[in-house]
């Protein structure tokens, strides 16, 4: 048993790689949408969810709300999460 836990340990190199490299990933992911929240024209603006995100976003700046970036399920176990309203051009439609 010790044996077996001890090999584990000490094979655990790749493992440990494989976690750091997915938590680098998902930070410049995370970066690089939230980014995109602040830009004037961005390539993501012809997303559905993009936009939607990007509306829930903006509510975040203007109240304490809509803390999340990407998904908002732990702003609705807190209470802060606020549904933002779609642009007149949507409701028209």
């Amino acid at each position: 048993m010790i044996e077996a836990t001890l090999a584990w340990v000490l094979d655990a190199g790749w493992r440990l790689a494989v976690a750091i490299g997915e938590i680098v990933v998902l930070v410049v992911l995370f970066n690089a949408v939230h980014t995109q929240f602040h830009l004037l024209a961005p390539g993501l603006e012809r997303r559905r969810w993009f936009r939607t995100a990007r509306r829930r976003h903006e509510l975040h700046h203007d109240a304490d709300v809509n803390f999340m970036v990407g998904d908002h399920f732990w702003d609705r176990v807190f209470g802060t999460f606020r549904e933002a309203t779609p642009p007149a051009e949507v409701l028209r439609a």
